[in-house]
């Protein structure tokens, strides 16, 4: 049985390309062992569609750490999940960073609501919960534990570990990673918004320098016409 790995950060450590490779040269059944706090909601998606058009054979999701945020969505791709009795499990809603006006800030939140609704919607198809109650749960941020993750239905069996685990140091441990992540996420925003800025200061110095260029280029046609026109003037005058 092939085995395929999600460690580590979707969209940074962890990527479509590299997951749809693996893919293309697995062959029969296969397990995606799944330990990773989450990260870029597109990058997710891909994968999970890649997993779920994956037709060689059956697909087992085993979550052997953390699975938040993306990468559970990426665990319902599978056709059968499984978790170990100290895994931990995250949904929320989908989060991004803006900067801009009011405009920027609705069309943003309508792009939120819609990819939530898409987590959602997974979400309702694996534990056969109504719409209400998963929503609850990711607009509280929920975290599960162990067997509480088969309870509440977003995986199919647990397994059993020698290693006994304290639930609240495991959920603070697997917080801590989360948050880690969502700085970096907020970070690479930054950085894009900081390099949006820089472009956009670039263009306008162009188009400033442009504009005075062509400034000069009209004084100088107006220099030109005022001379002819003079010109003109006294042939015009001058007797014969």
């Amino acid at each position: 049985m092939g085995k395929i790995k999600i460690i580590g950060e979707i969209g940074w450590e962890v990527l479509p390309e590299q997951i749809e490779a693996e893919l293309d040269n697995a062959d029969g059944d296969i397990v995606i062992e799944i330990n990773s706090p989450g990260g870029s909601v597109f990058d997710g998606v891909t994968i999970h569609n890649l997993i779920k058009s994956y037709s060689k054979g059956k697909v087992t999701a085993v979550i052997n750490g953390l699975a938040a945020s993306m990468a559970t969505y990426i665990a319902m791709a599978a056709d059968e999940v499984k978790v170990y009795d100290n895994s931990t499990f995250m949904i929320h809603n989908a989060w991004g960073v803006v900067v801009g006006d009011y405009r920027d800030m609705q069309q943003q939140a309508e792009v939120l609501e819609g990819l939530t609704k898409l987590l959602a919607k997974k979400y309702i198809e694996k534990t056969k919960k109504d719409e209400n109650e998963i929503r609850d749960l990711m607009d509280k941020e929920s975290w599960f534990f162990g067997e509480e993750i088969v309870q509440n239905g977003f995986a199919d069996e647990t397994i059993k570990t020698e290693k006994e685990e304290d639930k609240q140091s495991a959920i603070a441990f697997a917080k801590e990673k989360f948050r880690a992540l969502t700085k970096k996420l907020k970070e690479k925003e930054e950085e894009k918004n900081e390099e949006k800025i820089a472009a956009l200061m670039k263009e306008v110095k162009m188009l400033n320098e442009n504009k005075q260029k062509k400034d000069e280029e009209i004084l100088k046609a107006k220099m030109m016409l005022a001379l002819e026109k003079e010109k003109l003037k006294l042939l015009q005058t001058k007797e014969i």
